[in-house]
């Protein structure tokens, strides 16, 4: 998809549920075409209710935006699903009177609210300044409770604090990621599973290390624990690497440096490579050999090699 107002401007759109509190990945549903959403279903429809599947009758709050809301739904949550939702809501919806839409009826002032109610849901259209108006609908509230301070409405500072936790999961993803430049989708998406992992992972991380710590030790930073579930991940496949008898002495080293072992070569044989120099003889006599040494890497002649038996 082409979203110009996104930071990554082309891309594959994933619809997500992630829990507001730890920015957990509860589920996620691609958008891979027209063929997504079967003929006859809405959309926001279609996909709310396949992501709530996990916390069907939970008694838990959805924080939607408008995109996704329409009154149909929301009654649908909240009887057969159990699940009640805060979330602007389109003007241009048949069920909302006019007043409720219309920012200059009665020359309404700045910071004023009007609310709507029915035995499911309540709307409120609140007007923080001359140039802009927003509506809003909870079934989660029943009241026109306002804030004295800032004059704002209970449902409007729910839908502010709980708004934005997929936003927040994009934003960490985004700042440390495992991604890599390619030119195949599969591949990008990939990656995507992958970031999506680490997140979900560090945030288990962290509860079990306060669940089972109780002293003043500090847990690691995310960029730490994703550098060690990188080397977990990978120590099995480069030790299996390592038992390859003809592996490129480089990539041995290499590898042998990241797992911090001691650079021991298999069967305790001597490495041959190209031709050179042996390094303890003189220069004049320019000895020439092509065996080397299995831990210095450094090239010797027969003169300057220890020979051992089997059982040695």
């Amino acid at each position: 998809m082409y979203i110009p107002s996104k930071p990554t401007r082309y891309g594959i759109k994933i619809v997500m549920m992630c829990d507001n509190a730890t920015k957990y990945v509860i589920d996620s549903i691609p958008y891979l075409g027209k063929g997504t959403v079967p003929n006859g279903q809405v959309a926001a429809d279609f996909y709310v209710k396949n992501l709530v599947k996990s916390i069907k009758g939970s008694n838990r709050n959805l924080t939607m935006d408008n995109w996704f809301c329409n009154i149909p739904l929301i009654q649908s949550l909240l009887h057969d699903d159990k699940l009640t939702v805060i979330g602007t809501i389109k003007k241009n919806k048949r069920e909302l009177p006019t007043q409720f839409t219309d920012i200059k009826f009665q020359n309404r002032t700045s910071d004023t609210s009007l609310f709507l109610f029915h035995e499911d849901f309540t709307v409120v259209s609140y007007k923080p300044n001359q140039s802009k108006l927003v509506t809003l609908i909870s079934s989660a509230h029943y009241d026109s409770s306002i804030d004295p301070i800032t004059k704002k409405p209970e449902i409007v500072l729910n839908y502010n604090a709980t708004k934005g936790g997929v936003d927040s999961f994009d934003q960490m993803t985004n700042n440390m990621n495992c991604s890599r430049k390619t030119k195949r989708w599969p591949l990008c998406f990939f990656y995507n599973m992958l970031n999506i992992a680490n997140v979900n992972a560090y945030v288990i991380y962290i509860h079990n290390f306060y669940n089972k710590n109780k002293n003043d030790e500090k847990p690691m930073s995310r960029l730490q624990f994703m550098l060690s579930l990188h080397k977990e991940l990978t120590n099995e496949w480069q030790r299996h690497r390592l038992s390859f008898p003809k592996i490129n002495r480089e990539l041995r080293t290499n590898i042998q440096d990241a797992l911090e072992e001691k650079q021991v070569a298999i069967n305790d044989k001597p490495q041959h490579g190209p031709r050179k120099y042996c390094d303890y003889c003189s220069y004049k006599k320019r000895r020439l050999t092509t065996t080397y040494c299995i831990e210095c890497q450094r090239p010797i002649c027969g003169e300057h090699q220890i020979k051992k038996c089997l059982d040695c």
